[in-house]
């Protein structure tokens, strides 16, 4: 198994990092950034939620440039810590039935079958040497 690969982090786009007038700012938006690759997509809306509600916090088109989220996406994390979480599951990440639809799953005779040895164009081998032997005869 592969480690999994190295988070992203989101490169504050405001006007005081981008010209690194204010070294305490910059570093202070940096590691809000560094804080938010490492939390699930959920936990970043909340967190940012949050912060939109302080009294010194910057406005939402302020933090949509600090960290990348967009502005619906603050909202929605505003939203959600004012209901208390209560329409977020505690354990899952997403709501149930969200996601792809299941795929039809393969019966399990079918993969027990000795014969069951695919190739790449999806014949086996094995029904290639049958249907060679029928030419022949």
């Amino acid at each position: 198994m592969s480690p999994s690969p190295e988070p992203t982090i989101h490169i504050c786009d405001c006007s005081v990092c981008r010209a690194g007038r204010d070294p305490v700012i910059v570093q202070r938006h940096y590691h809000m950034n560094v804080l938010l690759s490492r939390l699930t997509e959920p936990q970043r809306r909340w967190y940012v939620g949050f912060l939109s509600q302080q009294p010194d916090s910057p406005g939402d088109r302020q933090l949509v440039r600090i960290t990348g989220l967009s502005r619906t996406t603050i909202r929605r994390g505003r939203r959600e810590l004012a209901a208390g979480l209560a329409d977020v599951p505690p354990i899952r990440q997403r709501r149930q039935g969200a996601g792809r639809p299941v795929a039809e799953k393969r019966s399990a005779a079918r993969n027990t079958d000795s014969r069951a040895c695919g190739t790449a164009y999806g014949r086996r081998s094995n029904e290639r040497s049958e249907m060679a032997q029928l030419a022949l005869e």
